[in-house]
């Protein structure tokens, strides 16, 4: 099983009194940097007493997952076959 922990910003605050919240971290993993982004709202009765939020109660998450190194320029088409295209 792999854990990460992600500090994350309130961004706003819903109507409701629910929190916007925003997360993003950077993992250097085989020569690519990866970045992690995450965003999704919480109530307020879910943030733990050290101000910590399991990942299981964010509603309407959205999870973006980038990186850059060799192994990306490898997966993307060269500029040739890119003009062919």
């Amino acid at each position: 099983m792999f854990q990460l922990s992600i500090a994350y910003l309130q961004k706003r605050l819903m109507a409701n009194g629910d929190f916007y919240v925003e997360g993003h971290k950077i993992v250097l993993l085989n020569h690519e940097e990866n970045h992690l982004y995450i965003s999704g709202i919480v109530r307020p009765m879910d943030i733990g007493p050290n101000n910590s939020v399991n990942s299981s109660y964010l509603a309407d998450v959205r999870l973006e997952f980038t990186g850059r190194g060799v192994l990306s320029e490898r997966q993307s088409p060269g500029w040739l076959a890119r003009i062919f295209d």
